[in-house]
């Protein structure tokens, strides 16, 4: 039986085309690609950019282009897969033909944005596999309905505005549509017979002046489209989107939903331009903030005793002692004391006490305070094929939060030396941003 099912998906049986629209970001089909995984089944993704913002480290000479995607030979096994996914109207016509030539099966999609449409995808892979739905994404299906359901306290009877190109803005008009708002203003450079169907009483084949007419007449009251719209939200009085945290989340106790609160407040009334982030003014991230830098890479060196964490910006490193307990009287700091072991043979189990409050120090980059009682457990596991690790955080602070916060963080692995890569050169306030100054100490070590 076992021969039999490596015979099958070798031909392609578990094998699942996806046609991939231009509207879909590198994150967007990271998690595509998880999804379809989940039920067992192998998506071959035209084009897979969700790799392109891993970075240019590799073994080869420098290139301009990104690395990764879908392999120039696999084209070729299009025909023998189970079945195509096609995410965006507009490569219907693409679809058209690939069925034309290859007689393979496939399940349309408009978009991926709300219940109704990530309920139809995840009913057409189940259909596909055969299995049932794992219990994680029931979980999240949950999380989601409750989330849409508390977003119409706030979106309920909004006034929207969009520019987009077709498949994007007929996904955001849905969306925005099962969420009780209303599109009052849609504009798109070209005409495509999706556009029918997009949850709005009519849409403007434009530009962005005709965008800002339409928000004017209808009263719009939030701007959605790309960095471009900006000048447009000004002229209409719309403030852009600022990277804030939620003061209001029951898990933080009063103080620090009073500071989160404060910080917010600084970037929302324009006295700070850009909302503090650690590694960008060159502060140490924390226990586990560190995590959070996405730009560069991270190295894990093994040592007999020790794990070391060395980020590739201002080489920063983390020690993991691979022992059993704490050091007794410990002195808080920016990574505090790291300990460890292996669980299962490829998950590093990391606990970390000892973590300075100072007033920069965020578990998150929106801002998330935290106490010296901070107690952060960390599980690193490696993928079976070795090239993604994911790293599960769970942080619990009984002076800080109501009930502990978990996150995740994924990377990919990428075969480069380690660069020099130093933060204060050059990053100073050029632009009068009133930017966090970058660290300077007061007095020397010595």
């Amino acid at each position: 039986m076992r021969e039999l099912e490596r015979a099958l998906s070798a031909r392609g049986f578990r094998v699942v085309d996806v046609l991939a629209g231009a509207h879909l970001t590198p994150g967007d089909l990271e998690r595509l690609k998880d999804l379809v995984e989940a039920f067992g089944l192998r998506p071959l993704v035209i084009p897979d950019l969700s790799d392109s913002l891993d970075g240019h480290l590799a073994d080869t000479d420098f290139s301009p282009l990104t690395i990764g995607g879908t392999p120039l030979n696999e084209l070729a096994t299009l025909g023998d897969a189970r079945a195509t996914l096609v995410i965006g109207a507009s490569l219907y016509p693409a679809a058209d033909l690939l069925h034309e030539r290859t007689g393979v099966e496939d399940f349309r999609f408009d978009h991926l944005m709300g219940l109704e449409a990530t309920d139809a995808l995840i009913q057409v892979l189940q259909q596909l596999s055969g299995a049932e739905v794992p219990e994680k994404l029931v979980r999240q299906r949950a999380q989601l309905q409750d989330a849409m359901l508390d977003t119409h306290f706030m979106l309920g009877l909004s006034r929207i505005a969009i520019a987009a190109d077709p498949d994007l803005l007929n996904g955001f008009s849905r969306l925005l549509a099962g969420m009780g708002a209303e599109t009052v203003a849609a504009v798109t450079p070209a005409n495509a017979p999706v556009l029918q169907r997009a949850a709005c009483e009519a849409v403007k084949i434009g530009d962005l002046e005709d965008l800002r007419l339409l928000a004017v007449e209808h009263g719009a009251e939030l701007l959605i489209g790309n960095s471009h719209a900006v000048e447009s939200a000004a002229r209409l009085g719309i403030p852009p989107t600022l990277r804030i945290g939620d003061a209001k989340d029951p898990v933080l106790k009063p103080w620090a939903a009073k500071l989160m609160a404060d910080s917010n407040e600084e970037a929302l009334s324009g006295r700070l331009d850009v909302p503090f982030a650690a590694q960008a003014r060159c502060w140490p991230g924390g226990v586990p903030g560190q995590l959070i830098y996405p730009f560069e890479p991270l190295y894990f060196i093994q040592k007999p005793d020790e794990v070391w964490l060395i980020w590739q910006r201002d080489h920063m490193v983390r020690r993991v002692f691979l022992k059993n307990e704490h050091t007794k009287g410990l002195k808080p700091s920016w990574f505090g004391e790291s300990i460890g072991h292996y669980e299962n043979g490829n998950t590093l189990l990391v606990d970390t006490v000892g973590l300075a409050a100072h007033k920069l120090s965020y578990i998150d980059n929106f801002r998330t305070p935290h106490s010296e009682r901070l107690h952060v457990v960390e599980r690193f596991t490696l993928s079976a094929d070795g090239n993604t690790l994911t790293a599960i955080a769970t942080a619990e602070d009984p002076e800080a939060y109501n009930a502990p916060i978990t996150m995740m963080r994924r990377w990919f692995k990428v075969n480069g030396p380690i660069v020099e890569t130093i933060c204060a050169e050059n990053n100073g306030d050029h632009f009068n941003q009133n930017l966090v100054p970058i660290p300077e100490a007061e007095k020397p070590d010595f």
